[in-house]
C-alpha cells in the first residue's frame, strides 16, 4: 500500500516536472502584459498544483484498480433510514432493500422524524410484503434533524454492523452484501458505497451533479479508500461497526453531519474504506432553485 502510494506521488511528480517545462514558454509571453510573480501564481494555481494532484489521483487509482473479491457473509444486518416528508420516495427504497440477494437476514429501521405527510402511511403500508428474511421496524422520532434520527435509530440497532440509506436513494441488488462483505473482510469500521445519479437525464443541473458525482465519488473516494482514509463516509450509502459509532457517541447535530463522523472515526485511528461494487442510485435536485438550497445547507 505504500510502495503504491509513493509510486503513483513518483508519477505525479514526472508528470508536474513535464507540465511545468511547457508551462515557462507560456509564461514568460503572459510576463510582458502581467507582473511575472502574478502569471506564476495563478498557472500553479489552476494548471500545475491541480495537474499534480489529479496526476498522482489518476496513477493509483491505475495501480488499485484491480477488483478486491471478499468472502460472501451470512451475518445480521440493519438498515437504517430515515425519513422527513419522503412519501414520494420512501416506499421505493423500501422495495429496493426487500430486494437485496443478501444471505443474511436484514432489520430495516425506518425513522420517520416528524413529516407531516403521508411518510408514515407509505411506511406501515410496505410492512405487509415484507420478504421472510426482513424484519422492518417503524419508528418516530419528533425532534426534527438528520442527527437525530440518526442518533434514535442507532438505539435500536441490535447486529454488530448497519448500513445507512437515505430515503431517496436506491440499491442495486447485491450492493447490501458487497458493503458488509468489504467491512468485515476489512476489518473497518465504515466503508462508503458508491453513488450514482438516478435521474441523470432529467435537467442540465442533474446531468452537471451527475459528473460531479462520477468524480468526487468514483475516482477521489477511490483514491482516498485505497489507503483506508475516505474522508467521507456519506450518509446517503454507507456501513458501520455498530460499537465504533456507538463509542464515539453517534452523530453530531451540525451540518454535514456524515463528514464530522468520519473525521472522527479517523481521528481515533479508525480505518474507513470504499466499495466501487456496492451501488446505489440517489435522486438530485432538478432546477438550480433546489440544487442551490440543497448545497446552502
Amino acid at each position: 500500500m505504500k510502495l503504491k502510494f509513493l509510486c503513483s506521488i513518483g508519477l505525479g511528480a514526472i508528470w508536474l516536472t513535464a507540465s511545468s517545462y511547457f508551462a515557462i514558454g507560456w509564461a514568460r509571453e503572459a510576463a510582458y502584459y502581467l507582473p511575472a510573480a502574478y502569471v506564476w501564481w495563478v498557472i500553479i494555481g489552476i494548471a500545475l498544483l491541480p495537474g499534480f494532484l489529479m496526476g498522482t489521483m489518476f496513477f493509483s487509482n491505475l495501480l488499485n484498480m484491480r477488483r478486491k473479491e471478499y468472502p460472501t457473509v451470512c451475518t445480521d444486518t440493519t438498515v437504517l433510514i430515515c425519513a422527513h416528508n419522503e412519501e414520494h420516495t420512501i416506499a421505493h427504497t423500501i422495495r429496493a432493500i426487500y430486494d437485496q440477494n443478501y444471505h443474511g437476514k436484514i432489520h430495516l429501521v425506518v425513522v420517520d422524524n416528524a413529516s407531516t405527510d403521508q411518510t408514515q402511511h407509505e411506511i406501515l403500508k410496505m410492512r405487509s410484503c415484507a420478504p421472510p428474511n426482513c424484519l422492518l421496524t417503524y419508528a418516530y422520532c419528533g425532534v426534527l434533524g438528520k442527527a437525530n434520527a440518526l442518533n434514535f435509530g442507532l438505539r435500536l440497532i441490535s447486529t454488530p454492523y448497519f448500513v445507512t440509506v437515505d430515503a431517496d436513494t436506491y440499491l442495486e441488488a447485491n450492493a447490501l452484501q458487497r458493503i458488509i462483505n468489504h467491512i468485515v473482510a476489512e476489518k473497518s469500521v465504515c466503508v462508503a458505497g458508491s453513488l450514482f445519479v438516478k435521474n441523470a437525464k432529467a435537467s442540465l443541473i442533474t446531468r452537471m451533479q451527475n459528473y460531479d458525482y462520477l468524480f468526487s465519488i468514483a475516482a477521489v473516494k477511490r483514491f482516498q479508500g485505497s489507503y483506508r482514509s475516505t474522508l467521507v463516509a456519506q450518509g446517503a450509502f454507507s456501513a458501520y461497526q455498530t460499537c465504533a459509532i456507538r463509542r464515539i457517541g453517534g452523530w453530531h447535530n451540525v451540518i454535514g453531519e456524515d463528514i464530522v463522523l468520519t473525521y472522527q472515526l479517523l481521528k481515533q485511528g479508525f480505518s474507513s474504506t470504499y466499495e466501487p461494487y456496492a451501488v446505489g442510485y440517489t435522486i438530485v435536485p432538478e432546477t438550480l432553485d433546489a440544487f442551490y438550497n440543497q448545497r446552502k445547507r
